[in-house]
């Protein structure tokens, strides 16, 4: 009788162990596929953002780059061009 009841309990020390290892394996493999998917999606949205934000900045390169002279930057370009500003001593 006490050597079926040492067999019982070995056999379930033994799937207990099996168990652990089995289910420790599946939570590591969930864990990190889930890891994977956050990762992915996040880095696509950062990704998403930065074109966003390079276009935005090319836009406001090119407007830079073009001359929009209101009348008042107009009269002082014209003025200026043609000598009619003093500098500081008077000239």
């Amino acid at each position: 009788m006490s050597l079926l009841i040492s067999v019982v309990g070995l056999s379930l020390v033994a799937a207990g162990i099996f168990a652990f290892g089995y289910f420790r394996g599946e939570a590591y493999t969930m864990a990190k596929k889930t890891a994977e998917d956050i990762t992915e999606e996040r880095l696509t949205k950062l990704l998403r953002q930065i074109e966003t934000r390079m276009e935005d900045f090319d836009k406001a390169a090119q407007k830079a780059k073009q001359p929009t002279a209101t009348p008042s930057t107009a009269g002082a370009l014209k003025a200026t061009e043609a000598g009619e500003f003093e500098d500081g001593e008077g000239k």
